[in-house]
């Protein structure tokens, strides 16, 4: 199983997971009320996340706290 440690959602926005936008769905996540499977383009990812991502996730990161 690939590692879900750095993964972000696309920021589509799409409110397929249940959230209104990805933003949503990631204080879900971080909430325990969501899970990664939740959201639809986790099943569909083929990389790891890049420098750039990471980045964004400690932004989120510091954002949720």
């Amino acid at each position: 199983m690939r590692t879900t440690k750095h993964w972000l959602p696309p920021g589509k926005n799409c409110g397929q997971c249940g959230a209104e936008n990805c933003k949503s769905f990631l204080r879900l996540l971080h909430n325990g009320e969501k899970t990664y499977q939740d959201c639809p383009y986790f099943r569909k990812r083929s990389k790891q996340a890049s420098p750039k991502d990471l980045t964004k996730l400690q932004r989120i990161n510091c954002f949720l706290q």
